[in-house]
C-alpha cells in the first residue's frame, strides 16, 4: 500500500496547501485542522512525512524541467543584450552573468564527477 493511500483526506489537503506556499497555520486553518496536528504528523506519521517529501520532490522536478526548457531562450536574451544593448553597463552585466553561470556549471559538473569517483571507490572497497 502506498503512503498516499494511508493518508487521511485532511492530510492530503495539508500537503497540497503546504506545496502552494501556505504556512502551517494557514494550511491548518484552510484544511480545518489544528496546526499542532501538522507538526505532530511531521514528527510521528512516517506516511505523511514520506508523502510530503515525495510531493516536494515532484514539485522540484517539475520546476527543473521547466527551467531546462527555458534555458535556451534565456541564453539567447543574454547574447542579444551582449551584442545589441546600447548601454555598456548592460553589455557588461550580461557578459558577467554568462561567465559566472558558466563557471558555476563547470564547478557543478566537476563536483558531480568527483562524487561519482568517490562512490565508485567506496563500492570497490565493499
Amino acid at each position: 500500500m502506498s503512503e498516499n493511500s494511508r493518508l487521511k483526506p485532511k492530510q492530503h489537503r495539508v500537503i497540497v496547501l503546504l506545496l502552494s506556499g501556505h504556512t502551517f497555520e494557514s494550511a491548518a486553518q484552510l484544511a480545518k485542522v489544528n496546526s499542532r496536528s501538522i507538526r505532530r504528523w511531521l514528527l510521528d506519521d512516517q506516511a505523511f512525512v514520506d508523502a510530503l517529501r515525495n510531493a516536494e520532490s515532484a514539485a522540484v522536478d517539475d520546476a527543473v524541467r521547466r527551467l531546462v526548457g527555458m534555458q535556451n531562450a534565456a541564453l539567447d536574451i543574454q547574447l542579444e543584450l551582449m551584442e545589441r544593448a546600447k548601454s555598456e553597463h548592460v553589455k557588461q552585466r550580461a557578459s558577467q552573468f554568462v561567465m559566472e553561470h558558466a563557471l558555476k556549471l563547470r564547478e557543478l559538473l566537476q563536483l558531480g564527477e568527483r562524487v561519482a569517483a568517490l562512490e565508485e571507490k567506496g563500492r570497490m572497497k565493499l
